[in-house]
This record gives C-alpha cells, structure tokens and sequence, in this order.
C-alpha cells in the first residue's frame, strides 16, 4: 500500500502535469470533491497537493470560491521580468574568464 504522502506527491504531480500542458486553463476551478472521486483519495489528499500547487504559484486559493488555475505569464510578464533579472544581475563579461563587469548606467 502506498504512504499518504506519496499519494498526495502523485495527485500533486498529476494536477502540475496538466497546468503546464494546459489540460487545465487559466481560470479553471478545482474542486476538491470532484478531484477526489476522479482520483479516488481523500479529500485531504487533494487539499495537500493544492495547497502545494497554490504555493508554487500554479493556482490560486479565492476566499469563499476555492481554487482555481492561476492566469499564465504572457509576453509582457516575461519581458519585465528579464528587464528586472538585467537590473539586479551582474553582467557576465563575455570572456570565459568568469568575471564580471560593472553595470552599464
């Protein structure tokens, strides 16, 4: 018989698997009960992996509306975020040497 915890790893990778492929959309609600009977564990083992999945940022917990899939990063979000990684991130010399340069102003 598989551990608790294990069961509750293998619906969390389960439900990540089908957020990154999108199997399940931006927006889309996750409920406990229904994820139970699809999996067939307990509801506290679905509410592990969510809580573990909203940790990570994949959904999101809605008070008094449960769980649903986070929006994705678009383009913009991604562009902003190599912008502010640029800003906080030395700039690599390009020489093999390992060293760094100073930030360009």
């Amino acid at each position: 018989m598989l551990q608790h915890e294990s069961i509750s790893h293998k619906v969390y990778e389960l439900l990540k698997q089908e957020i990154i492929s999108n199997q399940l959309a931006s927006g889309d609600r996750l409920i406990v009960n229904t994820l139970s009977k699809r999996f067939g564990v307990s509801g506290i083992t679905v509410r592990e992996a969510l809580f573990r999945l909203a940790a990570e940022k994949l959904i999101v917990l809605e008070h008094n509306k449960g769980f649903r899939v986070a929006r994705k990063p678009d383009a913009k979000d991604i562009f902003q975020w190599q912008q502010a990684r640029l800003l906080i991130e030395p700039e690599d010399s390009g020489d093999g040497s390992g060293e760094y340069l100073p930030a360009r102003n």
